[in-house]
């Protein structure tokens, strides 16, 4: 049988830290799911092919986050990665699902809804056909879900929703600048039109006149 893929490609490939990898692994070692021979490699365990399969987690340990992949590949991937080490050293557990479409991340939902017991989600922007999907979570699926992010506004649905504070974030990054003594301090962005860059920017100015 081939190894698994290392700490480090396996990192770079779910856009998750190093160190949570590693206790992953470890997780996995300690229940017997996957062993190590020194100087060839980490190897999945005959006993077993898929840990939800087998009982490894308690579900109600685990929670689902599905992303669109343009934005995993993106800099909003960052968002997973986070969400996901924050939840890990929380001692859960994720079950991660990237998707093309709305139907695509309707079917993997659906396919893993017993496998996690909470839903964490990160709308795709501009979507129409998403709302089918937001009002199954929201009356379907007998599971808490949470929304992030600005998309959730053009969908008429009662989900929970996580917004960042574009506003306040800036100014508290320049103010700490400050407090560190720079003086010229320069911002860069994209998307000068959409309203995150704005409002930013407008911390940034007003800040930067104080």
């Amino acid at each position: 049988d081939e190894p698994m893929p290392a700490e480090k490609p396996l990192s770079e490939q779910l856009s998750i830290s190093h160190l949570t990898v590693r206790k992953a692994l470890k997780a996995l070692q300690d229940e017997g799911l996957i062993y190590k021979i020194r100087g060839k490699g980490t190897f999945v365990s005959p006993k077993t092919s898929s840990p939800a399969n087998f009982g490894l987690f308690d579900h109600s340990q685990c929670v689902g986050i599905a992303t669109p992949e343009g934005i995993e590949a993106g800099h909003c991937g960052l968002f997973s990665r986070f969400a996901t080490d924050f939840l890990f050293e929380r001692g859960f557990h994720v079950v991660r699902m990237i998707y093309l479409d709305a139907a695509e991340e309707l079917a993997k939902v659906n396919r893993a809804r017993n496998e996690f017991a909470g839903l964490l989600l990160r709308p795709p922007n501009h979507q129409a056909t998403y709302a089918a999907n937001l009002r199954h979570y929201q009356d379907d699926l007998d599971l808490p879900v949470v929304s992030s992010g600005e998309a959730m506004d053009q969908f008429d649905v009662a989900i929970d929703q996580v917004k960042s504070d574009d506003y306040a974030g800036a100014r508290m990054v320049i103010e700490e600048f400050a407090r560190r003594g720079h003086r010229r301090i320069a911002m860069f962005s994209n998307s000068p039109t959409r309203p995150n860059p704005i409002l930013r920017y407008r911390a940034y100015l007003e800040t930067m006149s104080e």
